[in-house]
């Protein structure tokens, strides 16, 4: 699930939570949106953060590789669909508006199942109350997962990860896109930031566990850092061969994130040595 809690005047807003696994693994993402009450807004956020810590605990539990896990929404970059994300006016409200996300690996679909279907996941959904919308969801993904706590991911792999959450207008150009997208990830390019995609999933959504958001799509890959992941969403082969197709058949949020808060607030530590 995600995480996610309210900040101080800000609408409060839980996340994606996506899991995959050890070979091809299995992905669930999940979308939440944490209840507003103005009188007891430290009150709500702080049930909406211990909510989140217990959620991600049940995903450990069984089994789950936690592979993103932030709710500071001022560390995101929203790269494009900034309106989809944040409600312009209360006539336009925002497809996407969460504010925290957590992507985690499970091995397969049956681990998947046995997470959701556990005691655990049951006795944790009878105190939602800080949550107003969930939306839980399955996708298939495409390599191992690995968990943000390992130190030697820490030290030595990606800290970024780029991704895209899409309701789509049409069926069959978005299912084109996805099939491009990794494809294009897969081959790899000479002007995609010197860097090859290290692409997690690139899917339609294979199953619904929790229906609150219009979610029909994400696609989501890792980088070293901020500047290859930009890198990517500028390159020619995303511009001229993916973007248009996204942008005419789907609404879409794109943003670069870190794996966790608790690691950009170290590079940010050392930066400033």
């Amino acid at each position: 699930l995600t995480e996610g809690c309210v900040q101080a005047g800000d609408r409060g807003r839980l996340g994606p939570a996506w899991c995959g696994g050890g070979g091809a693994m299995d992905v669930d993402l999940t979308l939440a949106k944490a209840r507003r009450n103005s009188l007891k807004e430290d009150d709500n956020k702080e049930e909406a953060a211990k909510f989140l810590e217990d959620f991600v605990a049940t995903m450990r539990l069984r089994g789950g590789k936690v592979q993103l896990r932030s709710r500071r929404p001022q560390l995101w970059n929203v790269v494009e669909g900034l309106d989809h994300h944040v409600e312009p006016n209360h006539l336009n409200p925002a497809t996407f508006d969460f504010n925290a996300i957590v992507i985690a690996g499970f091995t397969s679909t049956m681990d998947v199942h046995a997470w959701w279907n556990s005691n655990e996941v049951f006795e944790l959904l009878k105190w939602r109350s800080s949550m107003e919308k969930i939306g839980i969801f399955t996708f298939d993904g495409i390599g191992p997962a690995c968990d943000f706590t390992d130190r030697q991911r820490m030290t030595f792999g990606n800290k970024t990860l780029f991704v895209e959450l899409l309701q789509m207008q049409s069926f069959k150009p978005m299912q084109q896109y996805v099939d491009d997208y990794k494809r294009f990830a897969g081959v790899g390019s000479t002007d995609v930031a010197k860097a090859k995609v290290h692409l997690l999933f690139a899917e339609g959504a294979s199953g619904v566990l929790m229906n609150e958001y219009p979610l029909d799509l994400a696609c989501a890959s890792t980088w070293k850092n901020k500047l290859e992941a930009q890198g990517w969403y500028d390159s020619g082969t995303y511009q001229n061969s993916l973007l248009p197709l996204r942008a005419q058949y789907s609404r879409s949020l794109v943003m670069i994130l870190p794996v966790c808060d608790e690691e950009y607030d170290r590079h940010e530590a050392k930066g400033s040595r």
